[in-house]
């Protein structure tokens, strides 16, 4: 059994969360890029910056989702040479008016610069993913990285909770007894269960009890 630390420095741990961040991220048909900056003057240092805009971000969701009827998103945080945060944003949603967004994040955080594009080409969102998530190095004022919207990657089905899978079927009334004497006259049967018989040997795993031989 594989221990694993799910640290991002770790050699191992890391290049696999990055490998699983991007292929969720392409699954999940993103439309747009977005990235959010700080403005340094109004800081005193990049933790501060980070400490104050950190929880706008949040606030400027809400807005967009008042505007916009899906916003989903895979967001990373990032950290220039100099160590001022910004924010790259994998979004599912519609049209955002680069104006306005410039505006809104101007009047919560000081800051104007922010850019948006249409994603043109779904084949390049996995390696954009990788590209800032693989580049990125440890930033001492928080483990939380990336965050994801629950309704942001693709819906899975379920598994079964035991571990037979029925690909078909077929419902009938018949007692078990009856309709397997009547069905596979000659053939060796094996009890798997109390309601589960198989024509073949199961695995060595599971009990079998041969019923009879018809």
């Amino acid at each position: 059994m594989a221990i694993t630390c799910k640290r991002w420095r770790c050699r191992f741990c890391g290049p696999q969360k990055v490998r699983k961040l991007a292929a969720i991220t392409r699954d999940a048909a993103p439309t747009t890029l977005i990235t959010l900056t700080v403005n340094p003057k109004c800081h005193h240092s990049p933790h501060d910056a980070w400490r104050m805009v950190q929880p706008k971000i949040a606030r400027l969701v809400a807005k967009i989702r008042r505007n916009q009827k899906e916003f989903e998103y895979l967001r990373v945080l990032e950290a220039t040479k100099k160590g001022w945060p910004h924010w790259h944003f994998v979004a599912r949603t519609g049209w955002i008016e680069q104006r306005w967004l410039s505006n809104e994040w101007d009047t919560l955080t000081g800051a104007r610069i922010v850019d948006i594009r249409r994603i043109k080409q779904q084949s390049e969102v996995y390696w954009y993913v990788v590209k800032y998530l693989a580049k990125q190095t440890h930033i001492r004022w928080t483990d939380r990285r990336v965050t994801i919207t629950k309704k942001f990657s693709a819906s899975v089905a379920p598994k079964p909770k035991g571990g037979l899978i029925l690909d078909q079927f077929e419902r009938h009334n018949e007692h078990p007894e009856d309709y397997i004497r009547w069905n596979f006259e000659g053939r060796t049967i094996y009890q798997v269960s109390p309601i589960c018989w198989t024509l073949s040997p199961v695995s060595c795993s599971v009990q079998q009890t041969q019923l009879e031989e018809f």
